[in-house]
C-alpha cells in the first residue's frame, strides 16, 4: 500500500522537530534583537544601561503616562512581529526541507528476505540557510543593541579613572568678603524650562515667576549631567560641586538600578566627611544656615548632610507635625504651608542682623501627578500643569516678600529646579521639547552679569560664592567654573569634555578621600 507523500509533523523525524523549535528561536531572536534596537533609537535614541533595566522593572509604572496608541503601536512591533516572522520563517524552512527529500517518505529496502523501512535522510541545505541568515542578522543587531542600551559604556565605565582628580579645584585659600551677603536659595522639585513652553501648554505655565524674576539673570542651557537627576543628588552636586556616588563607587546593583538610589545617604554613618561644601564655606564665615523642606529629612539622608556640612537647622515633616501643620502629602508638608513658614523663618534670621543662609526645598511638583495644595485646589487647579502654574505663582508671591520688606538689598538669591522633571503623567508633551533644561533664575545685589548661558550643577558652588563676595583662585572651584566673574576664554574645562557623563561615572580614589576613606597600606 502507498504511503502518503506528506507526512504530519508529528510523524516526521525528531530531528525536523528540533530543527523547527531552531529554526524558530533563531528567527525569533534575530528579529526581536533589529526591531528592538529600531525602534529604542526612533524613540529614545542611546540610552543608559541602568535606565534600560529601569524601565524594564518597572514596565507597567513606566507606561502609565504614555498614550495608548504609543503603547499598542510597541507592542505590535517588539512582540507580535518577531513572533509573526517566527513562525513563517519556520514554515517556509521545513516545506523546503521537505519538498528537497520526498517529504521525509519512508524507503523500504530489503535485507536477508526482510523488509526494512527506514527515513530518507533530508537535505541540509536549507537548514544551514534558514540557521545562517538570522545568525548574521544577529551577529550585526546584537552588538549595535548592546551599544544602544549602554552595555559596553557601563563596562568601560567600571574601570579606574584620574578624570576627578585632573579637574577637582580643592576649596581652599578661600577669602571671605569684607561686607558679607545673605543666602536664600530655593529647590523647586522637578522644575524645568520646558513648562515655560506656550507651543505645549497653551501658556507659560511659569509667567508668574518669569515676571517676578525678570531683572534677575539666568543660565539657559542649565544641563543635567548623569547622576544628578533625583533631589539629594542635586543637592550634593550644585553644594559640593561632585558627583554623588557610594563609597564603592561602581556598585553594580547601583549602576543598574537595582538598589534605591537614596539609600546612599540613608546607609552610611558619616555623609561625605572629607569633603568641603557650601554650607561648611559659609559656616567657617560666620553664616548661620537653616533648612526647610517639606518631607522627612531622613529621606536619603537629606539631613545628615545638612546638619555634618554647615547647616546649623533642619526642618522637615517631623518639625512641622509638631507645630500643628496637618497639610501634608506623602511627600511631605504642601508648598503653600511650606512657604509661609519660610516667610517667617526668613523674616527672623534677616531681623537678628547676622549673615544667614536659608535653603528651601519644595514637593508639590513632584512626579507623577503632583500633589495638590489646599491654596491651589481652592483656585481650581486639578493637574499637574496647574499644580506648576499654582506653584509658580507661591514663588512669584514669596520674590514679592523678599523685594517689599527689602531683602533683595543684602541677599542673593537662586531659584531653581533640583533636576530635571522624572517620567511624569505629562510626559508625552515634556517629551515634545527636544532641549529640556532645568529652570533657574538668580539674583545677586552686587549687580553681576552671567559669562555664558551654560550652566551644570557643579558649577553652582563657586557660582554662589562668587554672589556673596567670596574670592578664591581662579574661576573653577571643585568640579565647577563659577558662572559670574572673569573667564579664561582659552581654559579648557570640564565644559569642554565631550564625554563627560562617562568620565564622571568611572571610580575615583579623590572619592574615597570624600568619603573619609584610608586606603594606605595597614589602614
Amino acid at each position: 500500500m502507498p504511503l502518503s507523500r506528506v507526512a504530519p509533523f508529528a510523524s516526521r523525524p525528531r530531528g525536523v522537530k528540533r530543527t523547527a523549535v531552531a529554526v524558530f528561536v533563531f528567527w525569533w531572536l534575530a528579529t526581536l534583537m533589529t526591531i528592538s534596537d529600531a525602534w529604542l533609537l526612533a524613540n529614545f535614541g542611546r540610552v543608559e544601561l541602568s535606565q534600560f533595566v529601569y524601565h524594564v522593572i518597572n514596565f507597567a509604572e513606566v507606561i502609565k503616562p504614555l498614550g495608548a496608541g504609543f503603547v499598542a503601536l510597541s507592542v505590535l512591533l517588539v512582540a507580535v512581529v518577531p513572533l509573526a516572522v517566527a513562525g513563517l520563517a519556520t514554515f517556509i524552512t521545513l516545506v523546503l526541507i521537505s519538498r528537497a527529500h520526498g517529504h521525509f517518505a519512508p524507503h523500504v529496502s530489503f535485507s536477508g528476505g526482510k523488509a526494512r523501512r527506514r527515513s530518507v535522510g533530508y537535505s541540509r541545505r536549507p537548514l544551514v540557510v534558514a540557521g545562517l541568515v538570522p545568525l548574521l542578522v544577529m551577529g550585526v543587531a546584537t552588538p549595535a543593541f548592546a551599544t544602544n542600551v549602554g552595555v559596553l559604556s557601563f563596562i568601560q565605565d567600571s574601570q579606574p579613572s584620574t578624570f576627578i582628580e585632573h579637574f577637582y579645584q580643592t576649596p581652599e585659600y578661600i577669602q571671605e568678603p569684607e561686607t558679607p551677603t545673605n543666602l536664600v536659595i530655593i529647590y523647586v522639585e522637578s522644575l524645568e524650562n520646558t513648562y515655560r513652553e506656550p507651543e505645549l501648554w497653551g501658556e507659560n505655565l511659569l509667567d508668574s515667576l518669569d515676571e517676578a524674576t525678570s531683572e534677575w539673570f539666568t543660565f539657559p542651557n542649565f544641563q543635567e549631567v548623569r547622576g544628578t537627576g533625583w533631589t539629594i543628588a542635586g543637592m550634593v552636586a550644585s553644594q559640593c560641586g561632585v558627583l554623588l556616588k557610594e563609597e564603592n563607587q561602581f556598585d553594580i546593583r547601583q549602576q543598574l538600578g537595582l538598589k534605591s538610589i537614596n539609600r546612599i545617604g540613608e546607609r552610611v554613618d558619616s555623609f561625605m566627611p572629607g569633603i568641603t561644601c557650601l554650607g561648611d564655606i559659609l559656616q567657617s564665615a560666620g553664616y548661620t544656615s537653616h533648612f526647610l523642606g517639606g518631607a522627612n529629612p531622613e529621606f536619603a539622608g537629606k539631613g545628615k548632610f545638612l546638619t555634618e556640612h554647615g547647616y546649623d537647622v533642619v526642618k522637615g515633616q517631623p518639625h512641622w507635625e509638631s507645630v500643628g501643620e496637618t497639610a501634608f502629602t506623602k511627600w511631605g508638608l504642601n508648598d503653600d504651608k511650606l512657604l509661609e513658614h519660610a516667610k517667617k523663618e526668613l523674616d527672623t534670621l534677616h531681623a537678628a542682623g547676622q549673615p544667614f543662609n536659608l535653603t528651601v526645598l519644595t514637593v508639590d511638583t513632584h512626579r507623577p501627578e503632583g500633589h495638590l495644595s489646599e491654596t491651589c485646589e481652592k483656585r481650581g487647579v486639578t493637574d499637574l500643569p496647574g499644580i506648576v502654574s499654582c506653584t509658580s505663582d507661591l514663588l512669584a508671591d514669596f520674590v514679592e516678600h523678599m523685594d517689599s520688606r527689602g531683602y533683595l538689598e543684602d541677599t542673593a538669591v537662586v531659584i531653581t529646579g533640583d533636576h530635571l522633571t522624572m517620567p511624569n503623567v505629562v510626559q508625552d508633551i515634556i517629551d515634545l521639547e527636544p532641549h529640556r533644561t532645568i529652570y533657574n533664575r538668580f539674583w545677586s545685589p552686587r549687580s553681576m552679569v552671567p559669562n555664558r548661558d551654560d550652566m551644570i550643577h557643579f558649577s553652582m558652588l563657586p557660582t554662589i560664592l562668587h554672589m556673596l563676595g567670596f574670592d578664591y583662585p581662579g574661576n573653577e572651584l571643585a568640579l565647577g567654573v563659577s558662572g559670574v566673574g572673569p573667564i579664561d576664554p582659552d581654559a579648557f574645562t570640564i565644559y569642554d569634555v565631550v564625554d563627560l557623563d562617562e568620565q564622571l561615572r568611572r571610580p575615583s580614589d579623590l572619592y574615597d578621600v570624600f568619603w573619609g576613606i584610608d586606603r594606605t597600606p595597614g589602614s
